[in-house]
């Protein structure tokens, strides 16, 4: 919205410009959590690794490693979710500075 919009007058300036503070502030949030998830995938996948080692045919067993499969396949999405949004912002925030 902030990046189709007509700066030509006050009312669209202030508009886009605090489009664009939310923008940056939503950037602060999304840069940590790509780390905080690849650590959070490197500990479901530490954690399945030992209970693979572990694992035995009773069913508790497999019911964690599947429970830790399906958390780690999670995390993983939402790593690549947090990769779009990142790429995004970086875009936008590219734009912006060659705008300013």
């Amino acid at each position: 919205m902030a990046l189709t919009s007509d700066f030509s007058t006050l009312a669209e300036y202030k508009s886009g410009f605090e489009a664009l503070t939310k923008l940056q502030h939503l950037r602060s949030k999304i840069l940590p959590l790509s780390a905080q998830l690849t650590a959070s995938m490197g500990i479901i996948s530490g954690l399945t690794d030992i209970n693979e080692e572990a694992c035995s045919s009773e069913s508790k067993s497999q019911s964690i490693l599947h429970e830790l499969r399906l958390l780690g396949n999670e995390l993983q999405g939402y790593a690549w979710s947090i990769e779009s949004l990142k790429s995004q912002s970086e875009d936008i925030f590219t734009l912006v500075s060659l705008v300013r």
